[in-house]
């Protein structure tokens, strides 16, 4: 078990990061197309290690349910990601409250809440088999 959770992480970690270089991050920031199409490669990856892990056919209902329940989540969080990190930037370059590092430190919350959130969907996944 522990195992195939470290292989579901590691998938996770390719799809989101070693797929994603930062002009693709950069421009997902910007466009809704690149977002979905990020968001389709990282659930058509990970889902990739949780088949290998649990050995069902793509075909299956709940393969495809947990196909789309990968990429939802993973829409849906990183818009609520890019949607608070614009609103603290915009309200910041009005109000100027805010210092470099206090950014960098919200930033970096942002993103820890980001991954956290991803990890839970996909223990939730892997423990609903």
């Amino acid at each position: 078990m522990v195992i195939d959770i470290l292989i579901m992480l590691s998938f996770h970690y390719f799809a989101d990061f070693i797929l994603q270089p930062d002009e693709l991050r950069k421009r997902k920031d910007k466009s809704m197309f690149i977002m979905i199409f990020h968001c389709l490669l990282y659930a058509t990856v990970v889902m990739m290690g949780y088949l290998t892990i649990i050995n069902i056919p793509i075909w299956y209902r709940y393969s495809r349910l947990s196909f789309i329940m990968l990429f939802m989540s993973h829409l849906f969080i990183d818009l609520g990601k890019r949607t608070v990190h614009n609103t603290i930037l915009k309200n910041n370059k009005q109000n100027k409250h805010l210092s470099y590092c206090k950014i960098r430190k919200l930033d970096k919350k942002i993103f820890a809440i980001d991954q956290l959130c991803h990890i839970m969907i996909i223990l939730l996944i892997y423990f609903c088999k």
